[in-house]
């Protein structure tokens, strides 16, 4: 059913943009797009300062960790404002990896890791593929082996995008050997700074740099395990599906075709006219928007959200769905 935005949802789309007025210019939307989203030159990070100053680190965190609690359609507003201004996204260690920690990590790990994650002081690479293990996880072969009250982490990892940025490594790693592949993964928070951890840049097109990184016997406190042991495969899932929905803009409509794409099970449009700048396809700010919602409460249908990001349609789905 189409519906226009309430009230509250205008008032923070407002709220957003007069935020992008005040700190987004040209400069900025070029070094996000020479740099890459996950680049950090000065301007993003003069920019995501702000946005930590303003209070919306913790965008999308419930009240009680210290976040907004802002709902799915507001965190959607302030995603597709920002992506369409070229400005920087708020960090995967802020819209992934702590939301992760809130659901899965004990009392004494909410109250290690979550505050100085709101504080700005970690910022953490991904460390999920492997030269081996890419699109099959359960492969990967990075290795911890328990020795008294510290994790020996041995392997490598590929693609560790931000590393020579990050103070910290959430890390898949092999705790149960002998156990099924998907069964035997734990979750592991690993200092950038540890003794024998390594990086080694590798440039992409167009000039982008991820990383190479290793891990040579780096000993890691007992207590960096978050969650429960041999869990990890199904915890890097549910950090994904916070990614999808940090990550992915909600609507890219072509503007000269008038084409926008469907995302998530859910249709959107925007109305009003577009601007074409540098690259981007920006509304006007006299648009109106108009979105389309499924009703998904208490359903497990495809393209619903049920306590995250919401997973693409099974292929059978879309099958019966094509038919129709």
């Amino acid at each position: 059913m189409d519906y226009e935005l309430s009230p509250r949802e205008q008032t923070w789309r407002d709220e957003v943009r007069e935020f992008i007025a005040e700190h987004v210019d040209d400069a900025l939307a070029d070094e996000t797009r020479e740099r890459g989203n996950e680049g950090r030159g000065p301007r993003a990070r003069q920019f995501l300062d702000a946005l930590k100053e303003r209070g919306w680190w913790g965008l999308a965190w419930p009240e009680e960790y210290g976040g907004l609690g802002k709902t799915a359609v507001e965190q959607w507003i302030f995603i597709d404002e920002i992506e369409s201004a070229g400005a920087p996204m708020l960090p995967l260690t802020v819209t992934s990896v702590a939301p992760t920690i809130m659901r899965i990590g004990s009392e004494e790990q909410k109250q290690e890791w979550l505050p100085r994650i709101q504080a700005g002081e970690i910022e953490f690479a991904l460390g999920y593929s492997e030269a081996a293990a890419g699109t099959d996880l359960a492969s990967l072969e990075t290795r911890a082996d328990l020795d008294g009250d510290e994790w020996v982490v041995r392997g490598a990892k590929m693609w560790n995008t931000m590393a020579h940025h990050a103070t910290h490594n959430w890390l898949a790693v092999r705790t149960e050997p002998g156990a099924r592949k998907h069964k035997g993964i734990s979750m592991m928070i690993v200092p950038m700074d540890a003794p024998g951890v390594s990086v080694q840049p590798i440039w992409v097109w167009p000039g982008l740099r991820t990383n190479a990184l290793f891990l040579d016997d780096v000993r890691v406190p007992r207590a960096n395990l978050i969650g429960e042991r041999g869990m990890g495969f199904y915890y890097a899932a549910m950090a994904l599906n916070f990614e999808r929905l940090s990550s992915a803009r909600s609507v890219r409509r072509d503007a000269t075709s008038g084409r926008s794409s469907r995302r998530c099970g859910a249709s959107s449009s925007m109305g009003g006219r577009f601007a074409t700048s540098r690259g981007y396809a920006r509304p006007s700010r006299d648009s109106t928007w108009r979105s389309r919602r499924p009703r998904c409460s208490g359903s497990r249908r495809p393209g619903c959200s049920i306590g995250g990001a919401s997973p693409p349609p099974s292929r059978r789905w879309r099958r019966s769905s094509s038919r129709s």
